[in-house]
C-alpha cells in the first residue's frame, strides 16, 4: 500500500521521474520523533533484527524475538505518552478514508525517496516541473511540501532504484 508520486510535465501530465512513496507508519511521537515500533525480524540484510524507525515496514512477527521484547510500544520510550488509536491515523490515509496526519496526531506517515534531496530541490523549484500522485491528482508544489512535512519518517535507502 501506499502513494507513489512523480514529478511530471506541466504541459503534458508524463511522468519525468519517480519522487518516492508515502506509506502508513504508525504510532509516532512527535515530540521526540519516537515510532512505537520496537523491534522486527529482518528478512532482507544481514542483521537478524531491526530496532525503531528501521522495523517500521517488516510488520509483526508472533515468535519470540530478543530479550522477549514486544513488536510494539504502547508509549513512547522517551516521554512516556501513551501511543492511543485516533480518528485520523496513517493507515485510514492510505485507504483513503481521512486526511494525511500532522504534528497535532500521534500517528504519522513514512516517505521513501527515489529521488535525492538535489533533483527534490529542482522538483520544487521548477516551474516546468509538477507533481502528480499515482491516482492521478495534481498537487501543488505547497500541497506536496506539506505532505513530506508531515511524514515523521523520511528513508533514503531506495535513492536511484525503480520501485512502487
Amino acid at each position: 500500500m501506499g502513494t507513489n508520486y512523480y514529478a511530471c510535465n506541466t504541459k503534458n501530465k508524463e511522468h519525468i521521474y519517480h519522487i518516492g512513496k508515502r506509506s502508513a507508519a504508525g504510532h509516532f511521537c512527535w515530540d521526540c520523533g519516537m515510532s512505537s515500533t520496537n523491534i522486527a525480524k529482518d528478512n532482507w540484510s544481514k542483521k537478524e533484527y531491526v530496532y525503531g524507525t528501521d522495523a517500521i515496514h517488516f510488520g509483526e512477527f508472533k515468535e519470540h524475538t530478543l530479550n522477549d521484547e514486544p513488536t510494539d510500544l504502547e508509549y513512547c520510550p522517551l516521554c512516556g505518552k501513551p501511543f492511543e488509536l485516533e480518528e485520523i491515523n496513517s493507515m485510514f490515509v492510505e485507504l483513503g478514508f481521512s486526511k494525511q496526519p500532522n504534528r497535532s496526531n500521534n500517528t504519522t506517515c513514512s516517505f521513501s525517496f527515489a529521488v535525492s534531496p538535489y533533483v527534490l530541490s529542482n522538483v520544487m523549484s521548477n516551474e516546468n516541473i509538477c507533481v502528480i500522485d499515482e491516482y492521478g491528482r495534481e498537487l501543488t508544489k505547497e500541497e506536496f511540501k506539506e505532505v513530506i512535512q508531515n511524514c515523521g519518517v523520511k528513508y533514503y535507502d531506495f535513492v536511484g532504484e525503480d520501485f512502487s
